[in-house]
């Protein structure tokens, strides 16, 4: 499975219960804000695995934070699970359109833009979910 070790990091990071300032119908939002390296990084592995067969990709952050990315055969998914308060993983989980045109938008994302990606605005969820995914670069 590819692994991005971010333990270390200083990327910002943050998960809220979700409010009106980006709409939508999720219990969170969880927000990363990367640096220039990172976004680079992050675009490249995500490349890699949002294709068929493209396995999973586990990024850990600090504070014990876990996103795991990967393909679906059917609907997308965007989950976050809380076991502990230090200790949140999350799970995106896109069909194959959808992380194309996540893929795409993260690649072209702009440093300092005023608006971040927001992953569920890019294709449908499936209602299951239960939280929007926001990226942002610095």
């Amino acid at each position: 499975m590819p692994h991005l070790n971010w333990r270390s990091s200083t990327l910002d990071k943050k998960v809220v219960p979700q409010t009106s300032e980006y709409g939508g119908d999720r219990d969170f939002t969880l927000e990363l804000v990367l640096d220039r390296e990172a976004h680079r990084e992050l675009a490249l592995e995500l490349a890699e695995v949002l294709v068929p067969g493209g396995g999973e990709l586990r990024l850990d952050l600090p504070d014990e934070w876990r996103i795991f990315w990967k393909l679906r055969d059917d609907e997308s998914r965007l989950l976050i699970a809380y076991p502990q308060e230090s200790e949140w993983v999350a799970t995106v989980a896109l069909e194959l359109e959808h992380g194309r045109r996540f893929l795409a938008a993260l690649e072209a994302l702009v440093p300092g833009s005023d608006e971040p990606l927001m992953i569920g605005r890019l294709g449908s969820v499936g209602q299951v979910s239960n939280v929007e995914v926001l990226i942002s670069v610095r």
